[in-house]
């Protein structure tokens, strides 16, 4: 068989005699035997319905992908109406697990308003090509695995409706500032100190901890050092407070710096 065959019901004594093996040379859309996809006389088909004696499961949609390095995929939705004028609608592209099927079956071109339960790939506002949202939903959660087929149990990442639990360490930016070692004198406190952290704003929440114990460190372990900390844009800064009556020389200390937005 030089070319694909395409047919609406399934042929029989269908003979593959050229690469039939290797990936489908028959598409059909509705099969009639039980095995609903896999090899019929020679040639593996490929169906995209369940055969008319309504038993067996669905056989996959294999497309072939020969890997055009930087390429567009296969599957390639774009608006066509008309191609240059308009962006894209907020709405689901493809509805993987539909809450209520029944109703899809019922509406006319089998697309009805989109429900809060279904599971989905889609785009959660319109606007132009170029600002397209991509949006995941679920109506119980979201998971994320590696090497791992889905158990519901070994995810490193879920989100549900009231929680985003990390099961991985979360990297953000973060920098190591060496405090200074000048005395402070009592009730006062020193000139804030700065350090680089990219992205930090005034809005930034800056998170930090000793790089290593501070007891035995003058002034920090048992003494009377405060340390407050604030963000400005790309800095978090540390202002060294002495709370004491006497002047504190503080002992060599550095602390490690992370943001939250």
């Amino acid at each position: 068989m030089a070319s694909a065959i395409i047919a609406d019901t399934e042929m029989s004594d269908v003979v593959d005699a050229s690469n039939g093996q290797s990936y489908p040379r028959v598409f059909i859309r509705q099969c009639n035997f039980s095995d609903d996809g896999g090899f019929s006389g020679g040639a593996l088909k490929s169906c995209a319905e369940f055969g008319t004696n309504g038993t067996g499961s669905y056989g996959a949609t294999v497309i072939a992908n020969n890997g055009l390095v930087g390429a567009q995929g296969r599957l390639n939705f774009i608006n066509t109406a008309p191609l240059n004028n308009f962006g894209v609608n907020a709405g689901h592209i493809i509805t993987l697990v539909n809450s209520i099927p029944s109703v899809a079956l019922a509406t006319y071109g089998f697309r009805p308003p989109a429900s809060p339960n279904d599971t989905y790939i889609g785009l959660d506002a319109g606007g132009g090509y170029s600002f397209a949202q991509l949006a995941f939903g679920s109506p119980v959660a979201i998971s994320n695995y590696i090497g791992n087929v889905g158990d519901n149990a070994s995810y490193l990442e879920r989100l549900t409706a009231s929680l985003k639990t990390f099961n991985v360490p979360i990297k953000t930016p973060s920098a190591t500032l060496a405090l200074a070692t000048t005395a402070i004198g009592a009730n006062t406190c020193a000139a804030a100190q700065a350090v680089s952290l990219t992205g930090l704003t005034t809005s930034s929440v800056v998170k930090w901890s000793f790089a290593s114990t501070p007891i035995g460190v003058t002034g920090y372990g048992t003494g009377g050092l405060q340390i407050a900390t604030f963000a400005t844009s790309g800095k978090a800064n540390f202002v060294v407070c002495n709370i004491t009556s006497g002047s504190i020389t503080p002992g060599a200390i550095s602390v490690n710096v992370r943001e939250e937005q």
